[in-house]
């Protein structure tokens, strides 16, 4: 994991999860939800989360939790996958499952935005309480 001695690693992961809720909430505002589709956004975003919980993320949970058909979802994985900002792998205790990560490239790249975005927020923003 990376790390940055500017902003702490748990600012950039809820940066990440108010982004994905965010990006999320507009459907229960607007009805044409359809409108803000950025379902490569959504997937990197939950792929950030999963993987700062030292996990992957199964590609049918990526589709359900991103509001988005699973044949979407895939197509979406594949651009991903051929832009090396994804990869995916089978679990080792049941092959049967497929999980996908961040690459290191994509992890890179999330974790500088990320960080750009707390540091212009710190101090701003302030989560409501869990």
């Amino acid at each position: 994991m990376l790390r940055s001695s500017a902003i702490d690693q748990n600012a950039i992961i809820r940066t990440a999860r108010r982004l994905f809720e965010e990006r999320q909430s507009r459907s229960d505002h607007f009805p044409l939800h359809d409108l803000f589709g950025e379902p490569a956004w959504d997937i990197l975003l939950l792929l950030f989360i999963a993987q700062a919980k030292g996990k992957g993320a199964k590609i049918e949970n990526l589709s359900i939790t991103s509001k988005i058909p699973a044949r979407q979802a895939l197509r979406w994985l594949e651009k991903l996958e051929s832009r090396q900002m994804v990869f995916a792998y089978r679990d080792e205790d049941n092959p049967d499952e497929v999980f996908v990560r961040l690459t290191f490239e994509g992890r890179s790249s999330m974790t500088r935005y990320l960080q750009q975005i707390s540091r212009r927020e710190k101090g701003k923003y302030q989560p409501s309480p869990s």
